[in-house]
C-alpha cells in the first residue's frame, strides 16, 4: 500500500470520450494511440503527504492504469489536494 489509507477510501469515475472528440495539438484521435492522447486522471488527495509519497502514489496509479488499459507509459495524473476544513466526506468537513 503506497499512500496508506483503506481501499474503502478511493473511488473512480470514468468519462468516455467519444471517437474524433479528443484532439492533441491538431490531431483528432478515433482510437486510443499508444504515444500521444492518453488517459487524463486526477487525483484527489488529503493534503500532508510527502514527496516521496505523492511520488509513488502517482507511479502506482500510472502503472495500474496503463495495466489495465494496455497502454504502458501513456497516462497523464494530476495530484490535487484537498485542504484541511476545506473538504467534507459524508459526516462533516474534515479536520486533521
Amino acid at each position: 500500500m503506497v499512500y496508506g489509507c483503506a481501499p474503502r477510501q478511493v473511488w473512480a469515475t470514468w468519462v468516455t470520450v467519444e471517437p474524433g472528440q479528443y484532439v492533441e495539438g491538431d490531431a483528432a484521435a478515433d482510437l486510443q494511440p499508444a504515444d500521444s492522447h492518453p488517459p487524463v486522471a486526477r487525483l484527489l488527495c488529503f493534503e500532508g503527504r510527502d514527496d516521496d509519497t505523492i511520488a509513488r502514489t502517482l507511479r502506482a496509479a500510472a502503472d495500474t492504469l496503463s495495466a489495465g488499459l494496455g497502454i504502458p507509459g501513456n497516462i497523464f495524473i494530476e495530484y490535487a489536494e484537498g485542504r484541511n476544513g476545506r473538504v467534507i466526506d459524508g459526516a462533516g468537513v474534515v479536520r486533521r
